[in-house]
């Protein structure tokens, strides 16, 4: 449950990263954003997922015609020899960062370190902005559009907001507003189911603070031999 900003693509000409690149820092710049450059070879083994889509049309026992896909979810490892460039934005402190990272291919990519020389590709991004304000998932969409528009037609943008979609504030005013009240709701729920659990087993529904033995406060061996005078000394 949120409210996700999820983005793809590749650049139509790799040679134009620099470009972009310089485009996108001034952009932040602008509204005060900061932002960190990668520039980092890869080289290793990566973990790739796959998305298989089986075809399950046919008909079941009782007659029924099905007509319809599964996908199943996957993984492949291949070795890696890459190069990434790009940035990461920060936007706002209770906002996810947003990755700016592409390949030698111009292909937005990510390798995400598991252990040394082991990465997990990333080809699928997303930020997160449900505890932003609606500003801040607002702008983040104008540098995408700003992205999309001069560097990069292929970007593919999915808003789950819908403010990408249609630039409707006030539907995505809607959503942010449903989305925080489910979650407080959630909460209430979760408490209330913990209040009732600390009340059957305790009988009370306040948490018990378990009390220690009392230590004694000793002095330590090499000192409790010791007479007035060494203490003086």
């Amino acid at each position: 449950m949120g409210v996700t900003i999820h983005y793809s693509g590749h650049l139509d000409d790799p040679a134009k990263l620099p470009e972009l690149l310089l485009g996108v820092k001034r952009f932040c710049f602008k509204r005060g954003w900061a932002c960190r450059e990668v520039d980092e070879r890869i080289i290793g083994q990566a973990e790739r997922f796959m998305f298989n889509e089986v075809d399950v049309s046919g008909q079941l026992k009782d007659g029924a015609l099905v007509d319809g896909k599964d996908v199943y979810y996957d993984t492949e490892a291949f070795d890696v020899d890459d190069h990434i460039r790009g940035l990461i934005i920060d936007v706002y402190p209770d906002c996810e960062t947003v990755h700016l990272l592409f390949n030698r291919q111009g292909l937005l990519r990510g390798y995400d370190p598991q252990a040394p020389g082991y990465y997990t590709e990333q080809e699928y991004f997303f930020v997160k902005t449900q505890f932003a304000p609606i500003e801040v998932h607002i702008a983040i969409c104008e540098l995408l559009r700003f992205v999309k528009d001069n560097y990069m037609p292929g970007l593919k943008v999915t808003d789950e907001g819908w403010y990408w979609e249609t630039g409707d504030r006030e539907k995505l005013a809607m959503h942010l507003g449903f989305i925080s009240d489910k979650m407080r709701e959630l909460m209430e729920t979760k408490l209330e189911e913990f209040k009732q659990f600390l009340s059957e087993k305790y009988g009370s529904d306040e948490p018990r603070i378990e009390m220690g033995k009392k230590i004694e406060v000793r002095d330590p061996p090499w000192k409790e031999d010791w007479g007035q005078s060494a203490g003086e000394n």
